[in-house]
């Protein structure tokens, strides 16, 4: 938090998307949390929730399934089965009319907005949520995608724009209902955050309309698969991604059926997700430097 954005658009966000404790909270809590925790509460939460069933381990590498399973009960099979408390998913209605805020960040060297909608639910309906990540994609993943090419080099008015679903955009496929579609733009204040708002819903028009090209969605199947698998390549990250699928589906298996989801999903498809958030009110955090630092 004492770095220029700290906590945008993770933290403020969902405060205002969401209006239940659990989807709404920082979940990192704050130094005020810290300083009034007692040693009881700490012990109460790991009492409560480490536990086996609370628990997904995983193991990769070059091993042999049977010494791996017994080196497992030996080393974690006499911790005591405990049942823990419900955590989630704790889904809410669509809002029923637009939200905003305005946030000041004394560090921040010029203004930011990140507006928020609702997808689908991502773990009993995959197909539907995976339309909104191809939509993501279409909308600015590189220099040729729709925002970037618009707003940062033909109209100069922003100097990034993103498009994610989940939080940090690594997460998207291991997240509960509900979940945000974010736009996430930074700009010099050469115009306004309503007119980048309604520039932004211009594009969506043009994709609920007319839908991407067929190049725009062999480009966002090739990126995404190849990004997919590039980021299995390392033990550990293939190691966290399957313990995360597990947590939240319940089938690791997922992780190697990622590529084809998004590959089945049709320009049909995409239109109909960028209509969906047309029709939506979503949620708009705006974030302004001090006053004596914005551009006239």
């Amino acid at each position: 938090m004492n770095q220029p954005y700290g906590g945008f658009p993770w933290i403020l966000l969902p405060s205002v998307a969401f209006e239940t404790f659990p989807n709404a909270h920082n979940g990192y809590g704050d130094f005020a949390h810290l300083e009034e925790a007692t040693v009881e509460e700490a012990r109460e939460f790991y009492r409560d929730y480490y536990a086996p069933s609370n628990a997904v381990l995983v193991v990769v590498g070059d091993l042999r399934p049977d010494e791996t399973i017994a080196l497992v009960e030996r080393h974690f099979g006499d911790i005591p089965k405990r049942t823990t408390p419900f955590h989630g998913p704790w889904p809410e209605d669509r809002p029923t009319a637009g939200r905003r805020k305005v946030v000041i960040d004394a560090l921040a060297p010029q203004p930011a907005f990140a507006i928020g909608y609702r997808t689908p639910d991502p773990v009993k309906a995959p197909a539907s949520y995976a339309n909104f990540v191809v939509l993501a994609k279409i909308l600015s993943d590189g220099d040729a995608s729709r925002l970037r090419d618009r707003l940062m080099y033909r109209d100069h008015a922003v100097t990034d724009v993103s498009c994610m679903v989940g939080a940090f955009g690594n997460d998207t496929f291991v997240m509960r209902d509900p979940v945000l579609f974010q736009v996430v733009v930074f700009h010099p204040a050469v115009t306004t955050a309503a007119h980048l708002v309604d520039a932004i819903d211009e594009e969506l028009q043009k994709v609920a309309q007319d839908g991407p090209t067929p190049d725009e969605m062999e480009r966002v199947r090739a990126t995404a698969s190849a990004d997919h698998w590039h980021g299995l390549d390392s033990l550990l990250s293939r190691a966290l991604m399957l313990a995360s699928v597990e947590t939240i589906h319940g089938r690791a298996e997922l992780v190697g059926e990622l590529p084809s989801l998004l590959g089945a999903v049709t320009i049909d498809d995409v239109r109909s997700a960028a209509g969906d958030l047309l029709s939506q009110f979503h949620t708009l955090i705006e974030l302004e430097p001090p006053s004596n630092r914005r551009k006239p």
